[in-house]
């Protein structure tokens, strides 16, 4: 699953950095900041959820992607991690960056 967010002209990868460093900084409520086994920085949600999903961001221009996906050895069923990942996301998104955000949706 995925959420398709649009900024304004060039404002997504600054939202992008602003999401990394308020998890980083226990900003946002839940969330944390943990590398993959390939070095990159991707969003997980609570202790139960960390080791099941995962919400991984990707920026260009005024849209910024991000893909809801289980990690390869997720114990839980991906139709259930998938869906509570992407409502609790959406939940920060719209509690911290709605003045940030022009629009948003969820695509399947």
């Amino acid at each position: 699953m995925k959420i398709k967010i649009k900024t304004q002209s060039g404002y997504a990868s600054t939202l992008e950095n602003k999401i990394f460093r308020m998890a980083n900084q226990n900003e946002l409520q839940t969330w944390s900041v943990m590398k993959t086994s390939e070095n990159e920085d991707v969003l997980v949600h609570s202790e139960q959820w960390r080791h099941e999903g995962l919400v991984k961001l990707a920026s260009n221009g005024n849209e910024m992607s991000c893909h809801i996906l289980c990690w390869q050895n997720h114990t839980k069923s991906c139709n259930d991690i998938i869906p509570y990942l992407t409502g609790r996301f959406t939940e920060i998104l719209l509690k911290y960056f709605e003045d940030e955000i022009d629009s948003f949706e969820i695509i399947d």
